[in-house]
């Protein structure tokens, strides 16, 4: 694309947009071919090599000699365009577009003998990527364009991990020198050895992995029709020169951060897990707010797995976990909460009938304004207390045992009563903010009744021969 140079004067000037060739080997039209492209944003040329050499395009923009322009002002620029072949090609895996960065970096990775990239790439599963080669000449500069050169490619100790997509294949060529690969949702077996960096905002967990490889191989293996045989002849000629490059791909599950939003109760001990799966097990735990929020080290064998957030204030924090094993990097998040409880409540029912002697399991929910509830393991922290009016019946636990309920707090959202005497009570349950208001629940009503029972209890009757029974309730002792 050519831009820049004088902008066109008016319409009495002529304007001069010119493609010189120097090229004193070549005659006019064999060596190279430059025809302008329309584009909106300059002026865009395609240059189409046909023969082997190094080559000058000269590029003249201007406005000529016009009747209040004495002086023509026209600007020029080189471009050297060297036509040959590839002395290596290197494989570009999981890129959207071929970077020079990327592409040098590619390069430059160390190969075993069979010109496999000793380094493997890790890839999320689960998706399609995109595989490029790319064509590097003998002084490490990457080729514009080696379209004109055919690939053969190749995939081994993939199994059913992945496939090519045709799909994506322009004009359903599957020698081009880019295609898409179909990576199914699986991943090898993994030894893990970890590696921890922390700081006040990021904790960083590393863990190197040794697994089964996908390999994707690329080879030329000859010219495309748009090659005339005299100049492809160089290259079929050498036996010697033998151009492919592969790479392993580490095929990992997508990285997933579960649940993606944690109501969290505002208490110092109040700590949440959040569950990690997939990845590369490279990763960086990043909160938006540090002082809604901690991200501390979870127990050892477990830096992979889960993060740990405690709390630090009300409001509410982002949890981000960027899979730096990966290029590029995936991320996931998760949404934490931090709140102090609006409401609590029974779930059992207004009313309840038990007989006297038997133990009913009774349901709390508490949560916030907008609906969502905290988990079970943080009711222990909201310091919630039974009341019962008229102690007909009391607090025990799996055993039937009452002494476990000291003041009649609980640990968890579910508690049990045991019908110890008969009559009708009501309950209810409370607990307290951190500003020391006590919220109240709904309160239920509860029957204690005594066990029916019938007279006599057992009878001896001749068959045809008839008795009365009585069923009554009594009064418990």
């Amino acid at each position: 694309m050519l831009v820049g140079g004088p902008e066109r004067w008016d319409k009495g000037v002529d304007f001069v947009e010119t493609v010189d060739i120097l090229d004193k080997h070549a005659r006019p039209n064999e060596g190279i071919l430059v025809h302008e492209v329309s584009s909106s944003y300059g002026s865009l040329y395609q240059v189409l090599c046909q023969m082997l050499g190094t080559h000058k395009i000269v590029f003249k923009r201007g406005n000529l000699v016009g009747d209040d322009h004495p002086l023509p002002a026209v600007a020029e620029v080189g471009l050297s365009l060297t036509c040959g072949f590839p002395s290596s090609i290197t494989l570009i895996a999981d890129e959207p577009v071929n970077e020079p960065g990327v592409i040098w970096a590619a390069t430059q990775a160390e190969r075993n003998a069979e010109h496999i990239r000793v380094t493997p790439v890790t890839v999320a599963n689960g998706r399609t990527i995109r595989i490029a080669a790319v064509g590097i000449s003998n002084s490490g500069k990457a080729f514009a364009n080696s379209s004109s050169l055919c690939l053969m490619w190749e995939l081994s100790n993939c199994d059913a991990l992945a496939f090519w997509d045709d799909s994506y294949e322009l004009g359903g060529s599957r020698s081009g020198w880019e295609r898409f690969l179909v990576l199914q949702n699986e991943s090898g077996l993994c030894l893990r050895v970890p590696l921890k960096k922390k700081n006040s905002l990021h904790v960083l967990y590393s863990w190197p992995l040794v697994a089964l490889k996908c390999i994707v191989r690329a080879t030329v293996i000859g010219c495309a029709g748009t090659m005339s045989g005299h100049v492809a002849a160089p290259l079929l000629e050498s036996s010697e020169n033998v151009l492919t490059d592969a790479v392993r791909l580490q095929l990992v599950s997508s990285l997933r951060v579960t649940p993606d939003f944690k109501l969290l109760f505002f208490n110092s001990d109040a700590k949440a897990n959040l569950s990690i799966t997939g990845g590369s097990c490279f990763l960086d735990a990043v909160v938006n707010d540090s002082r809604v929020v901690d991200v501390i080290q979870p127990p050892p064998g477990l830096q992979c797995l889960q993060l740990i957030v405690a709390p630090k204030r009300l409001g509410t924090a982002l949890v981000t976990v960027y899979d730096i094993g990966l290029v590029p990097p995936l991320s996931a998040s998760s949404m934490v909460h931090v709140a102090d409880v609006d409401w609590i409540k029974i779930t059992s029912g207004e009313e309840i009938s038990l007989m006297e002697g038997s133990v009913q399991s009774i349901i709390v929910m508490a949560g916030v304004d907008d609906g969502s509830t905290f988990d079970a393991f943080q009711y222990v922290y909201m310091n919630i207390q039974v009341h019962i009016e008229d102690h007909i019946v009391d607090l025990v636990d799996g055993d039937n045992d009452i002494s476990s309920f000291s003041g009649g707090f609980l640990n968890s959202p579910k508690f049990m009563i045991l019908a110890k005497h008969l009559g009708v009570t009501n309950l209810y349950v409370s607990a307290r903010q951190a500003s020391g208001r006590e919220i109240l629940s709904n309160q239920i009503k509860v029957e204690v009744y005594a066990p029916p029972r019938i007279y006599p209890p057992d009878i001896f009757l001749v068959p045809g021969a008839a008795y009365v029974v009585k069923y009554r309730v009594i009064d418990s002792d």
